[in-house]
Protein backbone atom coordinates (compact mmCIF):
# COMPACT_ATOMS: atom_id res chain seq x y z
CA UNK A 1 0.00 0.00 0.00
CA UNK A 2 1.41 3.43 -0.88
CA UNK A 3 1.77 6.51 1.26
CA UNK A 4 -1.07 9.04 1.09
CA UNK A 5 -1.86 12.27 2.88
CA UNK A 6 -4.57 12.47 5.51
CA UNK A 7 -7.23 15.04 4.59
CA UNK A 8 -8.44 15.66 8.14
CA UNK A 9 -9.07 14.05 11.57
CA UNK A 10 -11.84 11.84 10.23
CA UNK A 11 -9.39 10.37 7.74
CA UNK A 12 -6.93 9.23 10.40
CA UNK A 13 -7.92 5.96 12.10
CA UNK A 14 -7.95 3.48 9.21
CA UNK A 15 -4.51 2.59 7.84
CA UNK A 16 -2.80 5.49 9.59
CA UNK A 17 0.61 3.82 9.37
CA UNK A 18 0.45 4.60 5.63
CA UNK A 19 -0.77 8.19 6.01
CA UNK A 20 1.27 11.37 6.21
CA UNK A 21 -0.32 13.20 9.12
CA UNK A 22 0.22 16.74 10.35
CA UNK A 23 2.19 15.16 13.18
CA UNK A 24 4.64 13.75 10.62
CA UNK A 25 4.93 17.07 8.82
CA UNK A 26 5.66 19.19 11.90
CA UNK A 27 7.45 16.80 14.29
CA UNK A 28 9.28 14.02 12.43
CA UNK A 29 13.01 13.60 13.03
CA UNK A 30 15.08 13.99 9.81
CA UNK A 31 17.37 11.21 11.11
CA UNK A 32 14.60 8.77 12.02
CA UNK A 33 14.78 5.70 9.76
CA UNK A 34 11.04 5.18 10.20
CA UNK A 35 9.90 8.66 9.17
CA UNK A 36 7.68 9.09 6.10
CA UNK A 37 8.36 12.81 5.57
CA UNK A 38 11.57 14.82 5.28
CA UNK A 39 11.42 15.74 8.96
CA UNK A 40 12.07 18.98 10.84
CA UNK A 41 15.43 19.80 12.51
CA UNK A 42 15.31 19.94 16.30
CA UNK A 43 15.66 23.71 16.62
CA UNK A 44 12.99 24.46 14.01
CA UNK A 45 10.11 22.48 15.53
CA UNK A 46 7.20 24.65 16.66
CA UNK A 47 6.45 22.68 19.80
CA UNK A 48 2.97 24.15 20.42
CA UNK A 49 1.77 23.12 16.97
CA UNK A 50 3.66 19.81 17.04
CA UNK A 51 2.35 18.68 20.42
CA UNK A 52 -1.26 19.45 19.51
CA UNK A 53 -0.98 17.75 16.13
CA UNK A 54 0.67 14.64 17.54
CA UNK A 55 -1.76 14.36 20.44
CA UNK A 56 -4.59 14.24 17.88
CA UNK A 57 -2.80 11.64 15.78
CA UNK A 58 -1.85 9.45 18.74
CA UNK A 59 -5.41 9.63 20.09
CA UNK A 60 -6.66 8.40 16.72
CA UNK A 61 -4.02 5.66 16.41
CA UNK A 62 -2.46 4.93 19.81
CA UNK A 63 -0.49 1.91 18.60
CA UNK A 64 1.31 3.56 15.67
CA UNK A 65 4.87 3.78 17.04
CA UNK A 66 6.05 6.44 14.59
CA UNK A 67 3.43 8.89 15.83
CA UNK A 68 4.01 8.03 19.49
CA UNK A 69 7.72 8.70 18.94
CA UNK A 70 6.99 12.01 17.20
CA UNK A 71 4.89 13.11 20.16
CA UNK A 72 7.71 12.18 22.54
CA UNK A 73 10.14 14.19 20.42
CA UNK A 74 7.90 17.26 20.41
CA UNK A 75 7.58 17.06 24.20
CA UNK A 76 11.33 16.53 24.54
CA UNK A 77 12.09 19.66 22.49
CA UNK A 78 9.66 21.57 24.73
CA UNK A 79 11.68 20.38 27.79
CA UNK A 80 8.70 18.40 29.09
CA UNK A 81 11.05 15.55 29.92
CA UNK A 82 8.86 13.27 32.05
CA UNK A 83 6.12 13.22 29.41
CA UNK A 84 8.66 12.81 26.62
CA UNK A 85 10.25 9.84 28.35
CA UNK A 86 6.84 8.24 28.83
CA UNK A 87 6.00 8.41 25.12
CA UNK A 88 9.50 7.36 24.08
CA UNK A 89 9.16 4.28 26.29
CA UNK A 90 5.74 3.56 24.84
CA UNK A 91 7.20 3.76 21.31
CA UNK A 92 10.10 1.56 22.41
CA UNK A 93 7.65 -1.01 23.78
CA UNK A 94 6.15 -1.01 20.29
CA UNK A 95 9.61 -1.77 18.90
CA UNK A 96 10.47 1.64 17.42
CA UNK A 97 14.25 1.95 16.96
CA UNK A 98 14.57 5.73 17.23
CA UNK A 99 12.77 5.70 20.58
CA UNK A 100 15.61 3.62 22.06
CA UNK A 101 18.12 6.10 20.64
CA UNK A 102 16.39 9.14 22.16
CA UNK A 103 15.97 7.39 25.51
CA UNK A 104 19.70 6.70 25.38
CA UNK A 105 20.38 10.36 24.76
CA UNK A 106 18.30 11.32 27.79
CA UNK A 107 20.35 8.90 29.93
CA UNK A 108 23.63 10.07 28.40
CA UNK A 109 23.01 13.78 29.01
CA UNK A 110 20.90 13.66 32.20
CA UNK A 111 18.00 15.12 30.23
CA UNK A 112 15.26 14.85 32.85
CA UNK A 113 16.79 11.68 34.31
CA UNK A 114 20.03 10.94 36.21
CA UNK A 115 23.06 10.54 33.95
CA UNK A 116 23.78 6.87 33.33
CA UNK A 117 26.35 6.12 30.58
CA UNK A 118 25.96 2.35 30.96
CA UNK A 119 22.17 2.50 30.52
CA UNK A 120 22.66 4.90 27.59
CA UNK A 121 25.03 2.43 25.94
CA UNK A 122 22.48 -0.38 26.24
CA UNK A 123 19.71 1.75 24.77
CA UNK A 124 21.90 3.00 21.93
CA UNK A 125 22.93 -0.56 21.12
CA UNK A 126 19.31 -1.68 21.04
CA UNK A 127 18.52 1.19 18.64
CA UNK A 128 21.50 0.27 16.47
CA UNK A 129 20.56 -3.41 16.31
CA UNK A 130 17.04 -2.40 15.28
CA UNK A 131 18.43 -0.45 12.32
CA UNK A 132 18.65 3.11 13.63
CA UNK A 133 21.57 4.89 11.98
CA UNK A 134 21.40 7.51 14.69
CA UNK A 135 21.77 4.67 17.18
CA UNK A 136 24.73 3.27 15.26
CA UNK A 137 26.54 6.60 15.29
CA UNK A 138 25.73 7.03 18.98
CA UNK A 139 27.21 3.60 19.75
CA UNK A 140 30.26 4.55 17.69
CA UNK A 141 30.69 7.77 19.66
CA UNK A 142 30.50 5.90 22.96
CA UNK A 143 33.25 3.53 21.81
CA UNK A 144 35.29 6.46 20.51
CA UNK A 145 35.15 8.24 23.87
CA UNK A 146 34.98 5.18 26.13
CA UNK A 147 31.69 6.28 27.71
CA UNK A 148 29.79 3.40 29.29
CA UNK A 149 31.81 0.93 27.19
CA UNK A 150 35.55 0.15 26.88
CA UNK A 151 37.19 2.62 24.50
CA UNK A 152 37.83 1.05 21.10
CA UNK A 153 38.52 3.07 17.98
CA UNK A 154 38.22 -0.07 15.85
CA UNK A 155 34.74 -0.82 17.22
CA UNK A 156 33.72 2.82 16.82
CA UNK A 157 34.84 2.84 13.22
CA UNK A 158 32.91 -0.39 12.55
CA UNK A 159 29.66 1.24 13.69
CA UNK A 160 30.33 4.45 11.78
CA UNK A 161 30.91 2.41 8.62
CA UNK A 162 27.64 0.52 9.13
CA UNK A 163 25.76 3.80 9.36
CA UNK A 164 27.57 5.28 6.36
CA UNK A 165 26.91 2.21 4.22
CA UNK A 166 23.21 2.54 5.04
CA UNK A 167 23.17 6.11 3.71
CA UNK A 168 23.75 8.13 6.88
CA UNK A 169 25.94 11.04 5.68
CA UNK A 170 26.94 12.26 9.15
CA UNK A 171 28.91 9.06 9.65
CA UNK A 172 31.07 9.92 6.63
CA UNK A 173 32.30 13.01 8.43
CA UNK A 174 33.18 10.93 11.50
CA UNK A 175 35.13 8.43 9.38
CA UNK A 176 37.07 11.36 7.93
CA UNK A 177 38.09 12.32 11.47
CA UNK A 178 39.36 8.79 12.13
CA UNK A 179 41.53 8.84 9.00
CA UNK A 180 42.80 12.33 9.82
CA UNK A 181 43.97 11.25 13.27
CA UNK A 182 44.89 7.62 12.58
CA UNK A 183 42.28 6.19 14.96
CA UNK A 184 41.71 2.52 14.28
CA UNK A 185 43.22 2.94 10.80
CA UNK A 186 46.51 4.15 9.36
CA UNK A 187 46.59 7.95 9.24
CA UNK A 188 45.69 9.13 5.74
CA UNK A 189 44.96 12.84 5.23
CA UNK A 190 43.91 12.36 1.60
CA UNK A 191 41.38 9.68 2.57
CA UNK A 192 40.18 11.93 5.38
CA UNK A 193 39.59 14.81 2.96
CA UNK A 194 37.76 12.44 0.60
CA UNK A 195 35.30 11.45 3.32
CA UNK A 196 34.86 15.06 4.39
CA UNK A 197 34.03 16.03 0.81
CA UNK A 198 31.53 13.18 0.50
CA UNK A 199 29.81 14.36 3.68
CA UNK A 200 29.93 18.02 2.64
CA UNK A 201 28.42 17.40 -0.77
CA UNK A 202 25.62 15.42 0.90
CA UNK A 203 24.76 18.48 2.99
CA UNK A 204 26.49 17.66 6.29
CA UNK A 205 27.51 20.99 7.80
CA UNK A 206 30.32 19.43 9.85
CA UNK A 207 31.68 17.95 6.62
CA UNK A 208 31.65 21.45 5.12
CA UNK A 209 33.55 22.86 8.09
CA UNK A 210 36.07 20.02 8.10
CA UNK A 211 36.62 20.25 4.35
CA UNK A 212 37.17 23.98 4.72
CA UNK A 213 39.75 23.30 7.41
CA UNK A 214 41.47 20.76 5.13
CA UNK A 215 41.77 23.37 2.37
CA UNK A 216 42.95 26.00 4.84
CA UNK A 217 45.73 23.79 6.16
CA UNK A 218 46.49 21.81 2.99
CA UNK A 219 45.58 18.60 4.80
CA UNK A 220 45.07 15.85 2.21
CA UNK A 221 44.34 18.44 -0.48
CA UNK A 222 46.28 21.29 -2.00
CA UNK A 223 46.00 24.41 0.15
CA UNK A 224 43.33 26.68 -1.31
CA UNK A 225 42.16 29.73 0.63
CA UNK A 226 39.20 30.43 -1.64
CA UNK A 227 37.92 26.87 -1.28
CA UNK A 228 38.41 27.06 2.49
CA UNK A 229 36.36 30.25 2.76
CA UNK A 230 33.71 28.88 0.40
CA UNK A 231 33.18 25.74 2.48
CA UNK A 232 33.26 27.64 5.78
CA UNK A 233 30.59 30.01 4.45
CA UNK A 234 28.45 27.10 3.29
CA UNK A 235 28.80 25.48 6.70
CA UNK A 236 27.90 28.76 8.40
CA UNK A 237 24.79 29.07 6.24
CA UNK A 238 23.78 25.55 7.29
CA UNK A 239 23.98 26.56 10.96
CA UNK A 240 27.31 24.94 11.79
CA UNK A 241 28.87 26.31 14.99
CA UNK A 242 32.51 25.69 14.04
CA UNK A 243 32.59 27.31 10.59
CA UNK A 244 32.10 30.87 11.90
CA UNK A 245 34.75 30.18 14.53
CA UNK A 246 37.32 29.45 11.82
CA UNK A 247 36.23 32.44 9.79
CA UNK A 248 36.72 34.53 12.92
CA UNK A 249 40.19 33.07 13.43
CA UNK A 250 41.07 33.79 9.81
CA UNK A 251 40.19 37.47 10.09
CA UNK A 252 41.77 37.80 13.52
CA UNK A 253 45.06 36.13 12.67
CA UNK A 254 45.43 37.04 8.96
CA UNK A 255 45.04 33.50 7.67
CA UNK A 256 44.64 33.99 3.90
CA UNK A 257 42.78 37.28 4.38
CA UNK A 258 43.52 40.81 5.55
CA UNK A 259 43.09 41.28 9.29
CA UNK A 260 39.69 42.63 10.32
CA UNK A 261 39.14 42.51 14.06
CA UNK A 262 35.53 43.70 13.93
CA UNK A 263 34.56 41.04 11.42
CA UNK A 264 36.52 38.46 13.40
CA UNK A 265 34.66 39.35 16.58
CA UNK A 266 31.26 39.11 14.87
CA UNK A 267 32.05 35.62 13.56
CA UNK A 268 33.38 34.47 16.93
CA UNK A 269 30.24 35.74 18.67
CA UNK A 270 28.07 33.89 16.15
CA UNK A 271 29.98 30.68 16.84
CA UNK A 272 29.53 31.19 20.58
CA UNK A 273 25.82 31.84 20.14
CA UNK A 274 25.57 28.50 18.35
CA UNK A 275 26.89 26.68 21.40
CA UNK A 276 30.63 26.30 20.74
CA UNK A 277 32.68 26.92 23.87
CA UNK A 278 36.10 27.89 22.51
CA UNK A 279 35.06 31.26 21.00
CA UNK A 280 34.46 32.53 24.53
CA UNK A 281 38.19 32.25 25.18
CA UNK A 282 39.09 34.14 22.00
CA UNK A 283 36.41 36.80 22.57
CA UNK A 284 37.83 37.30 26.06
CA UNK A 285 41.32 37.79 24.59
CA UNK A 286 39.99 40.40 22.16
CA UNK A 287 38.30 42.37 24.93
CA UNK A 288 41.44 42.11 27.05
CA UNK A 289 43.68 43.33 24.23
CA UNK A 290 41.25 45.80 22.67
CA UNK A 291 41.09 44.06 19.29
CA UNK A 292 38.17 45.53 17.35
CA UNK A 293 36.71 46.97 20.55
CA UNK A 294 37.77 49.28 23.34
CA UNK A 295 39.72 47.31 25.97
CA UNK A 296 37.27 46.06 28.58
CA UNK A 297 38.83 43.88 31.26
CA UNK A 298 35.52 43.22 33.00
CA UNK A 299 34.02 41.92 29.75
CA UNK A 300 37.13 39.81 29.22
CA UNK A 301 36.74 38.41 32.74
CA UNK A 302 33.10 37.52 31.99
CA UNK A 303 34.02 35.56 28.85
CA UNK A 304 37.04 33.85 30.42
CA UNK A 305 34.80 32.70 33.28
CA UNK A 306 32.34 31.02 30.92
CA UNK A 307 35.21 29.46 28.94
CA UNK A 308 36.75 28.04 32.13
CA UNK A 309 33.47 26.66 33.44
CA UNK A 310 32.61 25.06 30.10
CA UNK A 311 36.05 23.49 29.81
CA UNK A 312 35.95 22.04 33.31
CA UNK A 313 32.37 20.82 32.86
CA UNK A 314 33.21 18.74 29.79
CA UNK A 315 36.38 17.43 31.42
CA UNK A 316 38.22 16.07 28.38
CA UNK A 317 41.91 16.76 27.81
CA UNK A 318 41.55 19.60 25.36
CA UNK A 319 38.67 21.28 27.20
CA UNK A 320 40.66 21.12 30.45
CA UNK A 321 43.56 22.83 28.69
CA UNK A 322 41.26 25.70 27.73
CA UNK A 323 39.92 25.80 31.29
CA UNK A 324 43.46 26.00 32.67
CA UNK A 325 44.46 28.87 30.39
CA UNK A 326 41.21 30.73 31.06
CA UNK A 327 41.81 30.29 34.79
CA UNK A 328 45.29 31.80 34.46
CA UNK A 329 43.86 34.86 32.72
CA UNK A 330 41.14 35.21 35.37
CA UNK A 331 43.78 35.27 38.08
CA UNK A 332 45.77 37.91 36.18
CA UNK A 333 42.72 40.10 35.54
CA UNK A 334 41.62 39.87 39.14
CA UNK A 335 44.82 41.71 40.06
CA UNK A 336 43.93 44.52 37.64
CA UNK A 337 40.23 44.96 38.39
CA UNK A 338 38.60 46.35 41.50
CA UNK A 339 36.52 44.03 43.64
CA UNK A 340 33.17 45.41 42.48
CA UNK A 341 34.02 44.88 38.80
CA UNK A 342 35.15 41.30 39.47
CA UNK A 343 32.00 40.54 41.46
CA UNK A 344 29.76 42.03 38.77
CA UNK A 345 31.44 40.14 35.92
CA UNK A 346 31.37 36.89 37.87
CA UNK A 347 27.70 37.38 38.76
CA UNK A 348 26.81 38.02 35.11
CA UNK A 349 28.66 34.90 34.01
CA UNK A 350 27.04 32.72 36.67
CA UNK A 351 23.62 34.11 35.75
CA UNK A 352 24.26 33.28 32.08
CA UNK A 353 25.31 29.74 33.00
CA UNK A 354 22.24 29.29 35.21
CA UNK A 355 19.95 30.41 32.39
CA UNK A 356 21.66 28.58 29.53
CA UNK A 357 23.49 25.67 31.14
CA UNK A 358 26.84 24.18 30.17
CA UNK A 359 25.55 21.00 28.56
CA UNK A 360 24.71 22.87 25.38
CA UNK A 361 28.38 23.54 24.67
CA UNK A 362 30.10 21.64 21.91
CA UNK A 363 33.77 20.79 22.32
CA UNK A 364 36.23 20.06 19.50
CA UNK A 365 39.91 19.22 19.87
CA UNK A 366 41.38 22.46 18.51
CA UNK A 367 43.87 23.00 21.32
Amino acid sequence: MGIRVAQGPADLPEGIENLITECDVVAADPYDNGRITAGVPWGLVNTSIAIRACLRSVAAAPNTPRLVFNLGRALDIADRFAEAESFYRRAADLGYASAFKNLGYMQRTSRGVPENPEAAAELYLEAALRGSNGGRTAVATLYREGLGVPQSHEEALRWYRLAAEDGYPGALDAIGYFYLNGLGVDQDEAESARYYELAARLGVSNGMYNLGRAYLKGSGVEKDCEQAISWFVRGLEEGNPYAPFYLGRMFREKWCVDRDYRLALSYLKLSADRGFAEPYFHIAQMYEKGEGVEPDLAEAYYHYWIAREAGEFHGVRYSLLMAQQAGERLAALQEQLDGASVASARSRAEEWIEQNGLLQFRMVNLW
